[in-house]
């Protein structure tokens, strides 16, 4: 079987799923906004339609090394969904049920590098290859992610409408059937009990794309055997991206992290833990407040060219691998972490620079340090200490400090 990836240059371009809007177009008017349709895709998406037309479902299925996923109608109009093994996947779309082949080996970078290029995290894009026969259907639903669709095989009819019960929501759900407490907590209006009458219909056939924007409502219908391909982006948000940095910020503090003895069924003295956790979020407002920006993000670039002062990465740690018993150099290693990368860094560092590197890292999250500092510290020279830090901070391990 023919195994290249989809990775051809003109597949990742966004213009090229976009069209005949530009990136920048699609980016203001429709990313995270409203659905975009355009059915009848532009010819440098030939190469997939041609590439499906040649690989059959057995080999959609079973030749990868996802998730095989097929989905089974409810007596109540729901649709239950079942891990199954690659075979009986294939089985279960040949007796009429939708078969889905996740996060596909050969089309997973296209799905990665295209939902990038349209705004997305690449850490948190997945995808799909949805087989269907006729009439089999999708019943009325939303997604706490943005999806891409393109349509290879066959027809598919979707039905999408703007979700006036919830904005913003961080689980998928249905209209029956366990409806998950996240989703009834932040309801605003009921469930609807149909598709809403605002839907707007949209039949794809062979090259037609679909955007489906987080949490509008959508239901299909597959007019014949049908096989789609789904880019989804599981949407970061606010507290995916700031909750993490906040966190690791109080954790160098040992308060935080001592247990919580006093929080129980057993619980004796209330007025005591009151205070206690007053106090604990009047630290929390004050970390809060004094967290850089940068904490949570990683802004490639936008550090001071000539940083006069540093501080330490709270979202880092810092550890030996081992030392030399001649020189007394040690393989380092820094790792960092954030919302939008795990990054592991290797570093060959003296003793000298090694204890820098480790006074560095005890630091208090507040405390920032110049080079002039570090340097009377270890008894070096400024450049020296300088040169070090640098280092450092190409590592990761430190931040230069905004003044």
């Amino acid at each position: 079987m023919q195994t290249a990836k989809l990775d051809a240059p003109d597949l990742v371009d966004a213009e090229a799923w976009t069209w005949p809007l530009s990136g920048a177009e699609f980016a203001d008017g429709h990313w995270t906004k409203v659905p975009f349709f355009e059915p009848g895709a532009p010819a440098r998406l030939a190469p997939i339609l041609k590439i499906f037309d040649r690989w059959t479902a057995d080999e959609i299925l079973t030749a990868h090394d996802g998730k095989a996923i097929v989905s089974f109608p409810t007596p109540d109009g729901d649709l239950m969904t079942a891990v199954v093994p690659p075979l009986q996947a294939l089985k279960f779309y040949g007796g009429g049920m939708t078969a889905c082949a996740t996060n596909h080996a050969r089309v997973r970078d296209l799905a990665r590098d295209v939902m990038t290029a349209l705004g997305a995290h690449p850490a948190r894009v997945e995808s799909n290859i949805y087989l269907s026969s006729r009439g089999c259907r999708t019943p009325l639903h939303f997604d706490c992610s943005e999806s891409v669709v393109l349509q290879v095989q066959g027809r598919k009819t979707w039905r999408v409408a703007p979700n006036e019960s919830i904005a913003a929501p961080v689980r998928n759900s249905g209209i029956t059937g366990d409806i998950p407490f996240e989703v009834r907590r932040d309801l605003r209006a009921p469930l609807p009990r149909d598709v809403p009458a605002s839907a707007i219909t949209y039949e794809l056939e062979p090259g037609g794309i679909l955007y489906v924007p987080r949490g509008f409502w959508h239901a299909t219908e597959s007019d014949g055997d049908s096989v789609s391909l789904h880019f989804h982006y599981q949407t970061l948000t606010w507290l995916d991206v700031i909750l993490p940095a906040i966190r690791a910020r109080l954790e160098c503090d040992p308060k935080w992290r001592e247990a919580a003895r006093a929080v129980g069924p057993r619980t004796h003295g209330a007025s005591t833990l009151n205070g206690e956790v007053a106090t604990l979020l009047a630290n929390l407002s004050k970390a809060a407040r004094e967290m850089p920006a940068e904490d949570a993000f990683e802004f490639p670039g936008d550090s001071p060219l000539a940083p006069t002062r540093y501080r330490r990465n709270p979202m880092a740690a810092l550890w030996a691998n081992g030392a030399s018993e001649d020189d007394g150099v040690a393989a380092c290693s820094v790792q960092a972490r954030s919302s939008f990368l795990d990054f592991t860094a290797h570093l060959e560092l003296d003793a000298p620079s090694r204890a820098l590197a480790y006074w560095m890292a005890s630091r208090d999250v507040c405390e920032t340090v110049a080079a002039s500092d570090v340097a009377r510290q270890f008894g070096v020279s400024e450049g020296d200490a300088r040169d070090v830090l640098e280092v450092l901070a190409a590592a990761r391990l430190v931040r230069a400090a905004r003044t």
